[in-house]
């Protein structure tokens, strides 16, 4: 529900709030409805604006969604919907304008084609954000924190004497599914920011699935990128094996 009420307010304003041409460095202040000053139809409404907004509301709704675990069974359904409404679009779209728009007081406003430009941003140097560290993860979370602090714990997860009883989880078979979809979520999450980055990137006919991994080792094996993602994966891996064997041994 986050993500379909999320999607009406950040259409009508959220996503003005954002990429607004006009504005400034807290708030964008044109093209509501994402439509622009135009004559003609085709640049009033353009296809590549839609897709811009498809894009943009995917974090907006990802950001959303993450105080939902936070207060699941303990909230009153229509307020979460006002807090789903309140956050698309006006929240997460302040913070994303920082971030990620040219105008935006915290971005970085590097050349990546011309590393002797100058940079711009706080501090000089910005804040660079592939994915949505700050406007998702941060603004999500911190919602979350928020919102679990206020509506308390769940009903039985203390006794009388303050200790804490055990929830196991419903169902293994769901936990796996929904990580599943994640995983097959993430490729066009953070496939598609590397695409808006450096797009000269991926201009050749090398399969999409090997442009982010295989294909940078295997092109350059002395590149960082390849080094960083083979250390993320070895990461992630022994995590999880890890997990299992502690759960086991207890």
């Amino acid at each position: 529900c986050d993500a379909l009420f999320s999607a009406l307010v950040f259409f009508f304003i959220g996503f003005a709030f954002q990429n607004g041409n006009d504005g400034g460095k807290f708030i964008g202040s044109s093209d509501f409805l994402l439509l622009r000053d135009s004559s003609t139809l085709d640049t009033l409404f353009p296809t590549t604006r839609i897709t811009d907004w498809l894009f943009a509301w995917s974090f907006a709704s990802t950001s959303v969604t993450i105080v939902s675990g936070c207060v699941a069974e303990r909230t009153q359904f229509w307020a979460y919907i006002v807090y789903a409404m309140l956050s698309a679009g006006f929240v997460y779209p302040v913070v994303a304008r920082w971030v990620w728009h040219e105008q935006g007081w915290l971005y970085p406003g590097r050349n990546l084609t011309d590393a002797s430009a100058p940079v711009s941003g706080l501090f000089g140097q910005g804040a660079i954000d592939v994915a949505g560290t700050i406007p998702v993860h941060i603004v999500g979370g911190w919602a979350g924190l928020v919102g679990a602090v206020v509506v308390g714990p769940r009903l039985g997860r203390f006794d009388s004497d303050g200790k804490v009883i055990p929830m196991p989880g419903h169902s293994a078979t769901l936990c796996a599914l929904g990580s599943l979809i994640l995983i097959f979520g993430w490729f066009g999450f953070n496939s598609g920011s590397v695409l808006d980055i450096v797009p000269e990137f991926f201009q050749d006919p090398v399969p999409i699935l090997f442009r982010g991994t295989v294909y940078k080792i295997v092109a350059n094996p002395t590149n960082n990128y390849g080094h960083a993602l083979v250390n993320t994966a070895l990461g992630a891996s022994a995590a999880g094996i890890t997990t299992l064997l502690v759960v086991r041994a207890r």
